[in-house]
């Protein structure tokens, strides 16, 4: 794709001409009189995309990120809250301290089994809940920390086109090239 970048000329339709050029890391836009050609070697998705400039209808910074991890954090933790509703209405608290003590001989043993086995539960409905509640909050971590900032061209009608930014990318400068800063 970075063959592209030099060859832009061979893009244009007759009678487009260049406007401007913008470069944003290793990616390009290129702002003509009849479209916006963006040139991401290396993003995701399609590497080349053209629209008309009607279609374009602002630019702007922002941070990107993963959307599926925030998904997933989401999922994780409707099946935590669940579970941890579960867990509340189940109140097995009560029958865990119920006295060894009244009991008959003979079943005195098979009340601590029972005790016991109680106890197991509560902890495993705790677990059942704390597991997903862990996930969840990994999930939305991973989502922050992978946030970046990027440019981000807005497009009437399609999926905006998403560039990864570094520092001070030159907004402005497109927005001059699009007629934007005058609104």
């Amino acid at each position: 794709m970075d063959e592209w970048r030099g060859r832009v000329d061979e893009l244009l339709y007759a009678g487009e001409s260049i406007e401007e050029r913008v470069e944003i890391g290793d990616a390009e836009v290129v702002v003509t009189t009849h479209r916006v050609l963006a040139l991401t070697p290396s993003g995701d998705g399609e590497r080349y995309r053209a629209i008309d400039r009607p279609n374009v209808l602002g630019a702007s910074i922002d941070a990107d990120g993963d959307r599926g991890h925030v998904l997933t954090a989401g999922k994780a933790a409707l099946v935590a809250a669940l579970l941890f509703a579960l867990d509340a209405a189940v109140d097995l608290g009560g029958l865990l301290s119920m006295p060894s003590s009244g009991a008959p001989p003979g079943a005195a043993g098979a009340l601590e089994a029972v005790t016991s086995a109680l106890a197991l539960v509560d902890l495993l409905l705790t677990l059942a809940w704390a597991l997903p509640a862990v996930v969840a909050l990994a999930f939305l971590v991973r989502y922050i920390v992978g946030r970046r900032p990027a440019l981000r061209i807005e497009i009437a009608g399609t999926d905006d086109v998403v560039i990864p930014a570094g520092e001070n990318p030159p907004l402005e400068r497109l927005e001059r090239a699009l007629d934007f800063d005058e609104s």
